[in-house]
């Protein structure tokens, strides 16, 4: 059943099998507000993450309330 979006969850599962299961990609991407750096052997590039909105069919979440 559907509900609200969350927030800070913890996905159990395989990468391979969430992103399997993803029905929709929406259309407002955004990124994060921390960015940071990864690198090897002392070189170094700015990395930063983002996500759109996803709806993935099923899937086990857990955390704490």
């Amino acid at each position: 059943r559907l509900t609200a979006p969350i927030k800070q969850a913890t996905l159990i599962g395989t990468n391979i099998d969430i992103l399997q299961k993803i029905e929709r990609v929406g259309a407002d991407l955004s990124f994060g507000l921390q960015t940071g750096t990864c690198g090897k052997e002392g070189q170094e590039v700015p990395v930063t993450d983002g996500c759109p909105t996803i709806k993935i069919s099923r899937m086990t979440v857990g955390g704490q309330s």
